[in-house]
């Protein structure tokens, strides 16, 4: 098969399925951040609802329910005075993991379904011992060659969206990536490691690379809703921009109408 037997003017459920699952999955973490922080500040009128309910009922003495809700009502207080920083740290941290995985799951998704990515350059650079190659099975061989291009490709070392851009690279689905996405997506790298490698504690690394975010050595990272909110639309909208390069292999151009719709040319 050639890369022209590519273009049959529709995109294959098999490249398209990793996206798809991409998008429920960010729709959830979006979805349960949300009700976690509704939820939260709802718990703040436990204590006034318990009582009501107590002196409905005739039973003035709460006791040990009271007290429950009342230390429940101050710990949700403070996590609302404080801005929700675990709740939204996690979140971020999730964001970024998907997107990680989305690309590798769609690289190990291509090598499986089109032919022409095994013959890539640095792919026929990747060196396995015949005998341990002979036991792997297919989809065993196929992460073996996207972690050795990984490594080779020093991505894991590389923030932003060079980390996806090296590998896409490979097979020639690279491309041009917005300013506004390219800097937002280097913030979250950036953000996510000292999250889950500083312990939220800004270093010399984020601060440098960084300077927007006004930080100094020391300070605690905290993630806003306003931050979160960004990171969850841009890791989006990069995802749809590597999908456009995708459905173009296949004859068909996404393009949005005057009304916002997506549209189809070749499909």
């Amino acid at each position: 098969m050639t890369n022209d037997s590519l273009n049959q003017n529709r995109v294959p459920g098999w490249a398209a399925n990793p996206f798809e699952a991409f998008l429920d999955l960010v729709q959830e973490i979006g979805q349960i951040t949300e009700l976690s922080l509704r939820g939260i500040s709802m718990i703040r009128a436990a204590p006034r609802i318990s009582t009501a309910v107590a002196k409905a009922t005739g039973e003035e003495d709460e006791g040990e329910r009271g007290d429950y809700f009342e230390k429940l009502a101050e710990a949700a207080q403070r996590e609302v005075d404080k801005g929700f920083p675990l709740l939204l740290a996690q979140a971020t941290i999730s964001l970024w993991s998907s997107l990680e995985f989305l690309i590798k799951d769609f690289l190990l998704t291509w090598l499986a379904n089109d032919p022409t990515a095994i013959e890539a350059q640095a792919v026929q650079k990747t060196k396995i011992p015949l005998s341990q190659y002979e036991k792997m099975s297919s989809q065993e061989r196929y992460h073996y060659i996207v972690d050795t291009l990984e490594r080779d490709v020093q991505a894991p070392l590389k923030q932003g969206v060079s980390r996806f851009e090296e590998l896409l690279k490979v097979f020639d689905l690279n491309g041009p990536v917005s300013d506004n996405v390219r800097r937002t997506l280097f913030e979250l790298s950036n953000v996510r490691n000292v999250l889950v490698h500083r312990r939220g504690v800004a270093d010399r690394r984020l601060t440098e690379a960084c300077p927007w975010l006004n930080l100094s050595i020391g300070d605690s990272v905290v993630v806003t809703y306003s931050m979160f909110k960004d990171y969850s639309r841009t890791v989006v909208d990069y995802a749809l921009a590597v999908f456009k390069r995708v459905s173009a292999r296949f004859g068909v151009e996404l393009y949005q109408d005057e009304n916002g719709e997506w549209q189809t040319t070749g499909g």
